[in-house]
């Protein structure tokens, strides 16, 4: 393998998920400040390899089956600027697609329905509908749709109950930056995750 240094800017992140999406090269090892390292090698269909840029992770291949991309997310939390962190997290991976956003529980169930999104991902403490009680509706409205808990909340035994009640995934926000896409990842290749610090 041939290992080669870019500086990371616009121009070359915009190349960086060109190629990704092309699979020009498929693994990274690691972003030393201004600079991304990454080594160039062929892509193995179904397999998850990754890309590091600043805080974030993109994944090179969410899915077996590059036909089945884009991933399809639905957010729904009651605060605007949090909404707006994931926007802007999310759209650097090209695999992923916010195709809709909701403030509260009910809002979500009913965009569940007309959407029919691959991942929603979920605050609990939702206004008219608490997060878990939407889940349980989107269930019945979307049933492919994968539910992911993202929130404050970091009472273990609350989270495994969300996982319990067909949640795939339990993630605390302060862990978002680096957990978020793992978790996606997880959830599609039909396993459960949960947070590292509520792991016990």
């Amino acid at each position: 393998m041939k290992s080669e240094r870019i500086a990371y800017n616009a121009s070359s992140r915009n190349f960086i998920l060109a190629n990704l999406a092309k699979k020009s090269f498929s693994t990274a090892t690691h972003v030393d400040r201004n600079d991304l390292a990454y080594v160039g090698a062929s892509a193995i269909p179904g397999q998850s390899s990754t890309i590091a840029l600043g805080r974030f992770v993109l994944a090179t291949e969410i899915l077996p089956s590059r036909s089945t991309l884009p991933v399809r997310i639905l957010v729904v939390d009651d605060y605007e600027p949090w909404r707006g962190f994931l926007r802007s997290m999310l759209e650097m991976h090209s695999q992923l697609q916010i195709v809709g956003e909701a403030a509260d529980g009910l809002e979500a169930v009913q965009q569940a329905a007309e959407l029919k999104p691959d991942v929603v991902l979920l605050d609990i403490g939702l206004p008219n509908l608490n997060g878990i009680e939407a889940a349980r509706h989107i269930r019945n409205v979307a049933p492919h749709a994968k539910m992911l808990f993202l929130t404050q909340n970091n009472i273990p035994a609350l989270a495994k109950a969300a996982l319990a009640n067909g949640a795939r995934a339990y993630l605390l926000k302060p862990d978002a930056s680096s957990e978020l896409v793992p978790a996606i990842e997880a959830v599609l290749r039909g396993e459960k995750f949960l947070s590292e610090r509520l792991r016990s």
